[in-house]
C-alpha cells in the first residue's frame, strides 16, 4: 500500500465499532464509515473500490488484505460522546419558523429511534482540529435504514460554513427539499453554534449546454467519381482487412504531429485484390490530384500531391492509407492528422460535438474548416479503428448478475415521415424479428468507410434501407448468446390474439377525445376500452397495458394523421442495460417508444440472463418475457421477491417485510463470486454462473416503486432485500441518462448511420473510462501485476498462463465428472469432440474476421494448386467458429473433401519429391479395385522423381471409423511400402 496512515480516524459508535475517516488524501476530506471489531467479527469499508480490491486480492490468494482505511484503526481516537440533542432547542426552531412542524416530528422520531439503539443520532466531525481544512463540517447521522447511501445505518451530511449550503446523499427526497437528516444536523448546529446558520439553501445544478447550430458547409468543387460498385467493394474490404487502425495508438502518434510531406504515395508494390499466389505488380505512381488538404490541430496545409497506383490486370486502384505515417486519408483530397483524430475522439468521450470542436479550432486558428466533410472523415477514421466494443465491466465480468435498464427517449433519431407507417405483418419474415449484429455492424462500418470512395455522384454499395432491424442493438461478444439476437419492434402495439389489422368499427371515436384520454392522469377503464375499440386493437389486460398499447399504436401515421402531428413522435430514443457500476452491457436504438418488448429482446440476447433485472416497468417486463418463454424466465413468483400472499403484501405495505436469499451472500463474499458450470440445454432454467441460482427477479428502481397501483407489485421493491439494496445503486441507469443528455444536442442531428455509430462508440468510450479508472485505482492499491481473467474479472498477482491453467483445470474437472445419462453414451460416441487444442489469440482474431456471417461461403482464402483451392466453407469444417469460444468442448462437423485436399497440397509443397493425390483419386481407386482388383496406371502417374505419394481416405458416413479427421496413406515408391 502506498497510502499514508496519518489521516484522522474517529470512533463514533463504540457499540457497533463504527469509525469515520477521510475517504481521499486530497481535496475535500469527505468521511466514510468503516467497521472493524475482532470481538464482533465484523470488517467492512463503505468504499466500493476497497471492497473490490479485497475481493480481487482474495481471489488471488491474499484473503487477509486490508485497505488503507481499515489500517488506520490502529491509531484511531477513542470514542468521545458529542453534546446530545435537546428538544427545547428544536421547539425554538419551530417558533422561529426555521423548521416545519412535520419535520420537527420526524426529527424527534429519528432521535427516539437512535436512543433505542443506544447510538448518537448526530455525531459532528471537525477535521480542522486535526490540521485539515475546516471549510466543510461533516455530520454522521443515524438513519435506521440500510441502503447503498447508508450501508452501515448512518449517512454523511455536509455543511459549507462559507455559503451555508447543505448536502445529503439520501434518496427519496426532491433535490430542492430538505430531508430529515439535514434537519437534525441543523438542529445540532442551532443548539451548539447558532451563528453558523445563514440560510437553508441547496446548490442547483448547471444548465445543459445550448443546442449546437446546424450550419451548412459550402460545397467544394469535386470531379465526379468513376469508381464502379465492384471496385468500391474491393477497396473497402481491403481497407477493412489490411488497414485497420489499432485502438491503442503509440503516444508519439497521438500527441505530436508529423512533418507535412510533399506528396502521398501508396507503399504497395503488388496488387492486393488479385488472387495469388503470383500477385501482379502495380503500375508506377499516378498523380491523382495536386490539391490535397491536410487538417491538423492548429493548421491547414493545402496543395499536397496525392498519387495512386493501378493494377494492370483487374484495373483497381490502390491509394495511400498508412496510419503510422501520422496521417489519415479520407477521400484522396482530405487528410487528417492522427493527433487531430485522437483529440476529436477524446472530445467525443467528454460529450463535445465534432462540429463544435472544429468550429472552436477554426475560430482559434483563423482558418476555414469544412465541418461536415471533416465530420465524415473522423467517422471514417473511427470505423477503421479496431475498437473492441466488449461492453463488459471489470468488476461484474462478462455475465453480470444484476442489470439496470432504462431508456432515454430524448436521444432519438428523427425518422423520416414516410417511414411512420404501420408494418405489413402478412409479409413479415425472420429478418424483421431478429438481426445478426456482427454482420449488420460490419456492413454499417463498411458503409462509412466506402464514403471515402463514393461521393454524391455514385451510390454506396453497402447502403441499406432503413427498416426495423436496421436499428441494430449491440451487446458484447462474450455476453451475448450468439451473433443473431431478437429485435421484434415490428410487433409493438399488437395483441397476441390478432396480429393482423382488424377492421375499423362503424362508430368513430374523435381524435381529440383519444388524446384527452391519454393525457389524463387517471383515465377510466371504459374510456380506454372505447379508444382501443376505435383503433381496432385488443382491449384485454390491465389499464397500464391498454395505455401502453394505445401509445405505441398511435405512432402509426395511417391511423390518425391529426394525432400524428400532435404527438410528434420521431424515433423512440435508446434503451440501455447496465450493471450497478454504470457500465453499459446492451444498447439498442428504438424505432418507437420504449415498451416491455424492447426489454424482453434485450434479456433474451444474453448468454446468461441476469439474476436481478431492475427497470421502471418491472411488472410489464415480467409478464411479457414470461409469455414469450412459456413462463420459464422470471421464476419463482413471476419475478417477485416472495410469494404474493395477503400476509406478504400487507407486511410490504406497512414496510415490515424483509426477505433473504442465499445467492446475495455470493455477491458480498470477500472471496468474490465463483464460476458455476452447468450443462443444462435449457438456457432459461440453467443457473447463473456467478450467483449459482436459476431464479430470476424483475424489480422496480427506487424512483418508480411507489407508483404501482397493484398491491402485489410492492413485492418487486428492492428494499425488501436489504442486503442487496445496501450495495446496489438502482439509480445508475438514470445517471447514464444524465450523461447521455449532455450528448443529445449533437446525436439527434446526425444521419442514421452516424447516429447509430456514434451512439455505440459513445457507450464504448463511457465503459472504457469507468474500467480504466477502476483498473488504475486497483493498480495504485496493489504492488503486484493486475490481470484480466478469463471471465472478465480482474486478478492480482496471477499471470495469463496461470489463469488459463486455472480455467483449464476447471474445464477438465467438469468434463471428468459423471454427468452423461446412460441412454446418451452411445449418442456421444457418434461425434468427434475437441477439448483442448490451443489456438493463439492472433489466429483467433484472424479466424473470427474470416467468419463474418455475411461473407460468401465460396470466397477464396488461398489457392494451393490447380486442384486445391481453400474456401471459407472448407476452413469452417476444420475449425468451426464455436471452437473459438471459451468453452472448447464442442462437437466438430465433418471435414470437407476440399479441406483435406488443401492440407495435402500444403504438406506436399513443404517436402521435396512428394506428390499429393486427392479425394477424387481415392474414389476412382475404390471403384476400380472393387470391380477389377486393379488400378489403372494413368490414375497413379505423377511427376518424375516422385518418391512418395500421399492419398487421403475420408472418415465418416458409412466408414467404420468415427470422427471428422481423415486417414493419410503414404506410398513409398522406392521401398514399395505402404
Amino acid at each position: 500500500m502506498q497510502h499514508g496512515l496519518d489521516q484522522p480516524m474517529l470512533c463514533i459508535d463504540e457499540k457497533n465499532a463504527i469509525y469515520v475517516t477521510p475517504k481521499e488524501l486530497h481535496g475535500p476530506r469527505v468521511p466514510i464509515h468503516i467497521i472493524k471489531s475482532l470481538l464482533l467479527g465484523k470488517l467492512y469499508c463503505e468504499s466500493e473500490i476497497c471492497r473490490d480490491m479485497a475481493k480481487i486480492a482474495a481471489r488471488s490468494g491474499h484473503p487477509g488484505t486490508e485497505c488503507h482505511h481499515l489500517q488506520r484503526t490502529n491509531s484511531a481516537q477513542r470514542y468521545i460522546p458529542p453534546p446530545p440533542l435537546n428538544t427545547t432547542s428544536l421547539d425554538q426552531m419551530l417558533n422561529k419558523g426555521l423548521m416545519s412542524k412535520s419535520r420537527v416530528e420526524e426529527s424527534k422520531d429519528l432521535l427516539l429511534k437512535a436512543c433505542e439503539e443506544e447510538v448518537d443520532c448526530v455525531f459532528p466531525i471537525f477535521w480542522g482540529e486535526y490540521g485539515l481544512a475546516q471549510t466543510y463540517i461533516y455530520f454522521s447521522v443515524f438513519t435506521n435504514l440500510k441502503d447503498n447511501w447508508c450501508q452501515l445505518g448512518r449517512t454523511i451530511v455536509t455543511f459549507d460554513t462559507h455559503s451555508g449550503k447543505w448536502h445529503c446523499p439520501c434518496r427519496g427526497s426532491k433535490p430542492r427539499l430538505s430531508c430529515v437528516h439535514r434537519c437534525v444536523c441543523m438542529w445540532w448546529v442551532f443548539q451548539e453554534h447558532p451563528s453558523w446558520l445563514k440560510d437553508n439553501s441547496i446548490a442547483s445544478p448547471e444548465e445543459i449546454e445550448d443546442i449546437e447550430e446546424n450550419e451548412e458547409d459550402r460545397d467544394d468543387d469535386r470531379k465526379p467519381s468513376n469508381e464502379t460498385a465492384s471496385a468500391v467493394i474491393k477497396m473497402t474490404e481491403y481497407l477493412m482487412r489490411c488497414k485497420k487502425i489499432p485502438e491503442t495508438l503509440p503516444q508519439e502518434l497521438t500527441v505530436r504531429e508529423m512533418v507535412i510531406p510533399q506528396s502521398f504515395v501508396p507503399k504497395e508494390t503488388k496488387c492486393p485484390y488479385c488472387p495469388g499466389p503470383c500477385y501482379p505488380n502495380l503500375s508506377d505512381a499516378i498523380l491523382k490530384t495536386k490539391c490535397g488538404t491536410i487538417y491538423g490541430l492548429f493548421s491547414v496545409h493545402k496543395g499536397v500531391a496525392v498519387y495512386i497506383k493501378e493494377c494492370p490486370v483487374c484495373g483497381t486502384q490502390v491509394r495511400f492509407q498508412e496510419y503510422n505515417s501520422g496521417f489519415h486519408n479520407f477521400n484522396n483530397k482530405v487528410f487528417l492528422t492522427i493527433p487531430l483524430c485522437s483529440l476529436l475522439t477524446t472530445g467525443l468521450s467528454n460529450h463535445i460535438a465534432v462540429g463544435r470542436f472544429l468550429r472552436t479550432l477554426g475560430e482559434h486558428s483563423k482558418v476555414y474548416i469544412p465541418q461536415n466533410t471533416i465530420r465524415k472523415a473522423f467517422y471514417h477514421f473511427s470505423a477503421l479503428r479496431s475498437y473492441t466494443y466488449n461492453y463488459f465491466c471489470y468488476r461484474c465480468g462478462h455475465h453480470p448478475p444484476i442489470l439496470i435498464a432504462d431508456s432515454n427517449w430524448k436521444v432519438a433519431f428523427d425518422l423520416p415521415v414516410h417511414l411512420m407507417r404501420r408494418p405489413d405483418l402478412t409479409n413479415t419474415t425472420s429478418q424483421d424479428t431478429q438481426v445478426n449484429i456482427s454482420a449488420r455492424w460490419e456492413t454499417l462500418e463498411k458503409e462509412i468507410i466506402a464514403t471515402g470512395f463514393c461521393d454524391g455522384s455514385s451510390q454506396n454499395p453497402f447502403s441499406s434501407p432503413l427498416t426495423y432491424s436496421a436499428f441494430t442493438p449491440w451487446i458484447g461478444q462474450n455476453s451475448r448468446m450468439s451473433d443473431v439476437i431478437p429485435k421484434t419492434e415490428i410487433f409493438k402495439g399488437l395483441s397476441q390474439k390478432d396480429r393482423l389489422w382488424t377492421k375499423r368499427p362503424i362508430e368513430e371515436f374523435d381524435e381529440d377525445r383519444i388524446l384527452q384520454v391519454l393525457e389524463t392522469k387517471g383515465p377510466r377503464r371504459e374510456d380506454l376500452t372505447k379508444a382501443c375499440n376505435a383503433l381496432g386493437i385488443s382491449a384485454s389486460g390491465s389499464q397500464s397495458d391498454l395505455i401502453n398499447r394505445l401509445e405505441e399504436l398511435l405512432l402509426y401515421k395511417e391511423i390518425y394523421p391529426k394525432m400524428f402531428v400532435k404527438l410528434h413522435k420521431a424515433g423512440g430514443g435508446v434503451l440501455h442495460l447496465g450493471c450497478p457500476h454504470s457500465v453499459v452491457y446492451y444498447q439498442s436504438p428504438l424505432w418507437w417508444q420504449e415498451s416491455a418488448r424492447d426489454h424482453g429482446d434485450a434479456l433474451l440476447s444474453f448468454k446468461f440472463p441476469p439474476t436481478v433485472f431492475i427497470s421502471d416497468i418491472a411488472g410489464r417486463v415480467a409478464r411479457h418475457v414470461n409469455n414469450r418463454t412459456h413462463q420459464k424466465f422470471f421464476q419463482p413468483y413471476d419475478g417477485r421477491l416472495c410469494a404474493p400472499t395477503a400476509e406478504n403484501i400487507s407486511a410490504a405495505l406497512e414496510k415490515k417485510l424483509e426477505v433473504q436469499h442465499e445467492w446475495v451472500n455470493t455477491l458480498q463474499s470477500s472471496m468474490g463470486p465463483k464460476i458455476h458450470k452447468d450443462k443444462s440445454t435449457d438456457r432459461f432454467t440453467c443457473p447463473h454462473p456467478l450467483t449459482g441460482t436459476c431464479e430470476r427477479y424483475s424489480l422496480y428502481d427506487r424512483f418508480h416503486e411507489k407508483n404501482q397501483k397493484r398491491p402485489e407489485e410492492r413485492l418487486r421493491s428492492i428494499k425488501l432485500l436489504p442486503d442487496l439494496a445496501s450495495v446496489v445503486n438502482s439509480a445508475s441507469a438514470e445517471q447514464i441518462n444524465k450523461e447521455l443528455s449532455t450528448s443529445r444536442y449533437f446525436l439527434c442531428q446526425l444521419k442514421d448511420i452516424h447516429y447509430m455509430f456514434a451512439l455505440r462508440l459513445n457507450f464504448h468510450l463511457h465503459n472504457q473510462r469507468i474500467n480504466n479508472n477502476f483498473l488504475q485505482d486497483i493498480q495504485k492499491m496493489s504492488n503486484k501485476d493486475v490481470h484480466l481473467g478469463q471471465h472478465g474479472n480482474l486478478l492480482i498477482g496471477v499471470d495469463e498462463e496461470t489463469d488459463k491453467e486455472m480455467y483449464r483445470r476447471t474445464a477438465v474437472k467438469s468434463l471428468t465428472e459423471p454427468q452423461a445419462e446412460p441412454d446418451k453414451v452411445e449418442e456421444d460416441l457418434e461425434s468427434f469432440t475437441v477439448s483442448l487444442f490451443p489456438i493463439s489469440e492472433q489466429n483467433k482474431a484472424k479466424l473470427k474476421q474470416l467468419y463474418i456471417a455475411w461473407r460468401r461461403e465460396r470466397e477464396i482464402i488461398h489457392r494451393f494448386s490447380a486442384y486445391a483451392t481453400l474456401y471459407i466453407a472448407d476452413l469452417r469444417s476444420v475449425c468451426p467458429s464455436s471452437l473459438l469460444d471459451e468453452d472448447q468442448t464442442k462437437n466438430m462437423p465433418w471435414l470437407n473433401d476440399n479441406a483435406v485436399n488443401c492440407r495435402l497440397a500444403q504438406i506436399a509443397a513443404e517436402t521435396q519429391n512428394v506428390f499429393a493425390l486427392y479425394t477424387d483419386v481415392y474414389i476412382l481407386w475404390y471403384r476400380e479395385w472393387s470391380q477389377k482388383n486393379a488400378i489403372t496406371r494413368s490414375h497413379v502417374q505423377g511427376p518424375k522423381n516422385v518418391q512418395k505419394f500421399l492419398l487421403p481416405r475420408i472418415v465418416g458416413g458409412n466408414t467404420p471409423e468415427l470422427g471428422n479427421h481423415f486417414i493419410l496413406w503414404v506410398f513409398d515408391v522406392p521401398a514399395k511400402q505402404e
